[in-house]
């Protein structure tokens, strides 16, 4: 039975594909018909092909085409097509919360070469990862037994907003094993350090780690859950210093509600979840409330009654102090929402019409945090009801 995440990831990968000029469906037939290591690229011409012209046809061999990648998930994927493909399939599998074929295509991907692959194509960056992370590969922790063991996670391709949801973890590993190393960014360090004092907290200077028996990571924490139902700690699970948290409180001694803001990322990969400035001023009509900016770079036209916090903001410990000193964040899919989520901190979700995986198809609450509620979008790149929507539950 073909699966609407297996469809939804085909699809996708007819986007990503174009046919060389000149070729039609006799060429094909006529000239690798016969060529069963061709066929599975040749249904899926075909399928274009016939798309515009004979839309029986075109799901005919769409529906092959479909059957043949099936059978090829459990194959090595290295090719820039292959390595989309399995992604777009393993997050369409999580989005439907069919979390053992989803960890099956994850798990087959796990090697340098894909995540260079997929870096460089979805994030449109120069990405090339370190030679030595072929090591850690060589490594990866399968639940084994860790008592008396070192685990050492590394992380190069996830973002800050990953780190912390997947961070509710840590805590359940740290139990099984003798020693947990983890190697963060400098903007995660102190926020780290204070919440796993029982860990290594080392910084990522991109040289290679050595003193361990297995190695992890964050997305990886997925091979634990049995199901996509329920997460650890969706109450929270992180703290801030209680004297940190007094050290930014001289900024807010406004006796209107306090809400933080974030709302366009400067992320290219996360440009559909931004909202631009003249999306969110309905939001700031309200007089009862006084808004602050979370971004660490807030966009030029900034509105000048949102107090830009950027100054104080030096990695994601003071931004979390901050949160503390709030009532109610609201933030795009990012990293300030699973911050807040993480720190037990109401917070609004604007959430795009064709949101992440992590995300599934929840339409008002989360499994992730109880903090946090989803306001998605109705329709593509329509922020104006979600707009609204936040309006009224204020």
């Amino acid at each position: 039975m073909i699966t609407n995440s297996i469809l939804y990831a085909a699809e996708f990968s007819c986007m990503i594909t174009k046919i060389p000029a000149g070729i039609t469906p006799a060429f094909f037939l006529q000239n690798f018909k016969r060529n069963y290591i061709m066929l599975e690229k040749i249904y899926f011409y075909l399928s274009k092909l016939y798309k515009k012209t004979d839309k029986k046809k075109s799901k005919h061999y769409f529906v092959k085409y479909l059957k043949l990648k099936i059978n090829s998930i459990n194959k090595p994927k290295t090719s820039v097509y292959d390595a989309l493909i399995m992604e777009k399939i393993k997050n369409s599998c999580f989005k439907e919360k069919k979390i053992e074929k989803g960890i099956i295509a994850y798990n087959k991907t796990l090697n340098p070469i894909f995540y260079n692959i997929l870096k460089n194509r979805t994030r449109n960056v120069n990405f090339i990862l370190p030679d030595y992370i072929s090591n850690y590969y060589k490594y990866l922790w399968k639940c084994e037994d860790l008592q008396n063991k070192v685990l050492f996670i590394f992380d190069y391709f996830s973002g800050f907003g990953d780190f912390i949801m997947y961070a509710r973890y840590i805590p359940i590993i740290i139990k099984q094993a003798k020693k947990i190393i983890i190697e963060v960014n400098e903007n995660l360090y102190d926020l780290y350090k204070y919440n796993f004092p029982n860990a290594e907290i080392i910084l990522q200077k991109f040289e290679e780690y050595k003193n361990y028996d297995y190695t992890y990571h964050h997305e990886l924490f997925l091979n634990l859950q049995k199901n996509l139902e329920h997460f650890p700690f969706p109450e929270g699970y992180l703290t801030v210093n209680p004297v940190l948290i007094e050290k930014f409180k001289p900024l807010f001694k406004t006796t209107k509600k306090k809400i933080g803001i974030f709302y366009e990322s400067n992320s290219i990969i996360n440009k559909h979840r931004s909202l631009k400035t003249k999306e969110i001023l309905p939001l700031l009509e309200n007089r009862n409330f006084e808004f602050y900016s979370l971004s660490k770079d807030p966009p030029d036209d900034l509105p000048i009654n949102i107090i830009n916090l950027s100054s104080h903001i030096k990695n994601a410990n003071d931004t979390a102090a901050i949160m503390k000193n709030l009532d109610l964040v609201i933030s795009t899919d990012s990293f300030p929402v699973h911050l807040a989520g993480a720190l037990g901190i109401k917070a609004f979700l604007m959430l795009p019409y064709d949101s992440d995986w992590r995300w599934f198809n929840d339409i008002h609450k989360t499994a992730w945090y109880n903090s946090v509620t989803i306001f998605k979008q109705k329709s593509p790149n329509n922020w104006q009801d979600v707009i609204q929507h936040i309006k009224f539950a204020l």
